[in-house]
């Protein structure tokens, strides 16, 4: 990744936090006046908000990562038109980085809007945090300020033109989705101990439902031979009182 001294990551719970160091943030920014502007950004400011969204019906589905990055450029700056000089090293310096970034920005730009296949994104640490920005997998919004006036028609002019190269960009926005699979094993291990301890279960109710119908046929069983027996003995009991044949045989039958 790309290190930014003095930057600071903070994990925000609430738009309230994040209003908050919003706030601190841009109370950091440095600001010098010139000749052609009081309050002269003297470096460009980068805000990276990054989200990770977890589905809570279906954690299994992977967590959805997305960044939004608003940089706000700092102007090109002409030594000329701004008045810094030689007098003031530290403003010569941050305006020679301002412009040595932008003009960064500009080659990449260009080399994306004509179908490179070397983009120059190491040129710059500009350039290297907005990579992912307008390397064509996110949704970019360029937003250009131009002056009025016709003593700035050069610097008016080249915006436009950045413009419209970055509109020939190509870009085609894709959802960054990545999945724990640490964490997907072991919600796939205790969805399958689940069902393994449900077919369990069954088995044991299957056998004892087998048991109670073998008791049921048993008993059954028993009863049917207990009433065989008991005609058999009316039976005989009537054989040695004296019954007919005719009679025997209906008692046989059931009759």
């Amino acid at each position: 990744g790309v290190t930014l001294p003095g930057c600071s990551t903070h994990e925000l719970r609430s738009p309230e936090e994040f209003m908050e160091f919003y706030h601190e943030g841009d109370q950091r920014r440095v600001v010098t006046a010139t000749a052609m502007n009081p309050e002269s950004s003297r470096g460009h400011t980068a805000l990276v908000v990054r989200i990770e969204s977890v589905p809570l019906e279906d954690e299994l589905s992977g967590t959805i990562r997305g960044k939004i990055t608003f940089i706000d450029l700092a102007g090109y700056e002409r030594f000329s038109k701004t008045g810094i000089s030689n007098a003031n090293p530290i403003m010569k310096d941050e305006a020679k980085t301002i412009n040595a970034s932008l003009l960064s920005l500009g080659h990449v730009v260009t080399a994306l809007s004509n179908g490179d296949k070397h983009i120059p994104w190491r040129n710059s640490k500009l350039t290297r945090l907005l990579q992912d920005s307008i390397g064509g997998r996110s949704r970019t919004t360029i937003i250009l300020t131009v002056g009025p006036s016709s003593d700035h028609l050069h610097e008016s002019t080249n915006t436009l033109q950045f413009g419209m190269r970055a509109m020939a960009v190509k870009v085609q926005a894709k959802v960054s989705m990545t999945v724990d699979y640490e964490k997907l094993a072991t919600k796939l291990q205790a969805l399958l101990d689940e069902k393994e301890a449900r077919i369990s279960d069954l088995e044991i109710q299957a056998a004892a439902n087998d048991a109670e119908r073998q008791e049921l046929l048993d008993r059954h069983r028993r009863d049917q031979e207990e009433l065989e027996a008991r005609h058999a003995e009316e039976i005989e009991r009537a054989r040695l009182e004296g019954a007919t044949p005719e009679q025997l045989l209906n008692m046989q039958r059931g009759l």
